[in-house]
């Protein structure tokens, strides 16, 4: 006898187009295969299987498996069409680079500001110029120490070359200002803070000559002829700060030390005089030293915020544009020292003049 187990019912049943248990038909191959089911032995049920429907396992894979295809074409579609899109982006940026050239290029470099000077300067007024490598806006920022009052004016036009005319100043003040350029893309300059000084209202007039005596000797230039002070009867006691500014602007310091034809006689001569016709009382100082044997010419103004100053304008063989307008502390029995008003890269070499032993000044 052959026995098999039914495919429904999993009951061990003699081979037979049906199943003698529950009457479900038994697969045709089964009996074309000639191979009988094992034989469990009595009381054996260790060899039977456990009911399975084999039939249902085979389409849920075949599902399982279909869908797992079908999910992985969907991903691969949607990488291709991604790359696509992709390629047809840098394509279109490709091609925006090479007709926009450096259109997408961020400006962020301020203008660089060069140049920055002042003309024109009246009692009431003054022209700041300067120069800029890019098109840019023109703006200046001013003030006066004596109200410390910032205002502002200027031309939001764009250029390179900047002139920026100031208005409704007082005469005889000491205006200090910064110029100030923005370009296309909103980068912001300035330039280093300078200062000039307004005419005072006696600047220009009406001149008187007089001449310098030291130990009731008339006191000679390099040339043998006497020095020669030019008064303003309305020139006025001014502010350091206003005086310094003067000094600063003066050419005098600047002007080559010429031995035997331009020396202290000359220089303290020259600052003098154009201080007078600035507006400025000016004095003429001529000094004895215990260890010298010839004397020394300077400059005195009486300020009127930091009471009377000494200045050394004379400057040195080689003419350069640093300025060597110097402040002296002047006391009878001490060394001379010259000390410069504003910081200077050139190395002064001024010879020590020794102690101070005379003192004559003429207003």
């Amino acid at each position: 006898m052959i026995w098999t187990f039914c495919p429904k019912c999993s009951a061990r049943v003699e081979w037979a187009p049906t199943c003698s248990a529950c009457g479900a038909r038994i697969p045709a191959h089964d009996f074309a295969s000639g191979q009988a089911a094992p034989q469990p032995s009595d009381g054996d049920t260790a060899g039977r299987a456990e009911p399975r429907d084999y039939r249902w396992d085979s389409e849920f894979f075949s599902y399982v498996t279909a869908f797992v295809i079908f999910v992985g074409i969907m991903a691969a579609a949607v990488l291709l069409i991604r790359y696509a899109i992709a390629g047809d982006t840098d394509a279109e940026a490709s091609g925006s680079s090479e007709t926009a050239g450096s259109a997408n290029v961020t400006d962020n470099t301020p203008p660089e500001i060069t140049a920055v000077s002042v003309s024109d300067i009246t009692g009431t007024g003054a022209t700041v110029n300067w120069v800029t490598d890019e098109a840019s806006s023109s703006q200046v920022d001013y003030f006066d120490l004596a109200s410390r009052e910032t205002a502002s004016t200027g031309d939001s036009a764009l250029g390179t070359a900047h002139s920026v005319t100031i208005a409704s100043l007082r005469p005889g003040m000491t205006y200090h200002f910064a110029a100030w350029s923005t370009d296309a893309s909103g980068n912001r300059a300035a330039s280093m803070e300078a200062a000039f000084n307004t005419p005072l209202p006696g600047a220009g007039g009406q001149i008187e000559t007089g001449t310098v005596y030291f130990h009731e000797s008339q006191v000679l230039g390099t040339d043998k002829m006497p020095i020669e002070l030019h008064d303003n009867p309305a020139a006025v006691d001014v502010s350091w700060d206003y005086l310094r500014q003067f000094l600063l602007d003066d050419g005098t310091d600047r002007m080559p030390y010429v031995e035997g034809a331009f020396d202290c006689s000359e220089f303290a001569e020259t600052l003098h005089n154009n201080a007078e016709a600035a507006g400025i009382r000016a004095a003429y100082v001529c000094l004895g030293f215990a260890e010298a044997r010839s004397g020394h010419a300077i400059n005195a103004f009486q300020t009127t915020d930091a009471g009377l100053v000494f200045i050394d304008c004379t400057g040195q063989p080689v003419a350069h544009s640093c300025p060597l307008d110097s402040r002296v502390d002047i006391q009878m029995g001490l060394p001379y020292s010259p000390q410069l008003i504003t910081p200077c890269s050139y190395i002064v070499g001024l010879t020590p003049l020794g102690t101070v032993t005379d003192i004559s000044v003429t207003w």
